[in-house]
């Protein structure tokens, strides 16, 4: 549910106790939180991104998206480095996400905060290519998918489920951002605190089986 008013109509129709839905997807997580109640609760799961790789890919689909509706033709035109310099680019999007913080600056507090959310609200994976397919097994063992479905036993199910996980394209084929590039430093910079959610030692323990005390930094290399 991307737009406020697939929210407001999913509410409307009662997708949530009505079980019309198993799973939402969105990144209006203080929107959607209003589709669950006490007696229809929710878990929530995210697959988390470099944030300068994240930052990167928007710009170039920005560029090139001429039929989305929110285009803006100057991003277009720019550079990786004016843009990750420019208003456009809207810095630390996971923490103002995850507190909904859109008109202020971000704190050490805010990371703080988002910290201790994502260890007791989250269940996380890592989109990185190399962590990719675990993170999918990981959501599939924790709702129960991996045996609703047999994906272990079922063949043309586990052939499925690994072909689309290596064929899916998930990463994009947008240019990259080379690293400590100076437009890369930019955007790592700017984004001070999105790294340090990824990178955090906190955050080791959401991934149990493979804890480290380098913390989130192994899996975003």
């Amino acid at each position: 549910m991307s737009k406020a008013d697939d929210i407001v109509k999913a509410r409307d129709w009662g997708v949530v106790e009505n079980n019309l839905a198993d799973v939402v997807v969105t990144q209006r997580l203080a929107e959607v939180s209003t589709l669950f109640s006490p007696t229809h609760r929710g878990r929530v799961f995210a697959l988390f991104r470099h944030p300068v790789k994240r930052a990167v890919d928007l710009f170039y689909y920005r560029q090139r998206s001429t039929f989305d509706p929110d285009f803006e033709g100057d991003v277009a035109v720019m550079s990786l480095k004016t843009y990750a310099l420019s208003r456009h680019h809207v810095e630390n999007f996971m923490v103002r996400t995850l507190l909904n913080k859109v008109g202020f600056d971000v704190t050490p507090e805010d990371v703080e905060v988002c910290k201790d959310i994502l260890r007791r609200k989250f269940v996380v994976g890592i989109a990185e290519e190399k962590w990719f397919d675990a993170s999918v097994v990981r959501f599939e063992r924790y709702f129960g998918w991996w045996n609703q479905f047999k994906v272990s036993t079922n063949m043309t199910v586990n052939h499925c489920h690994y072909d689309r996980i290596k064929k899916g394209g998930h990463f994009g084929s947008h240019p990259k951002a080379q690293k400590h590039s100076e437009a890369y430093d930019i955007l790592a910079s700017r984004n001070w605190a999105d790294m340090e959610l990824v990178s955090s030692d906190a955050q080791a323990a959401l991934c149990a089986e493979h804890r480290s005390s380098r913390g989130f930094a192994r899996f975003f290399e």
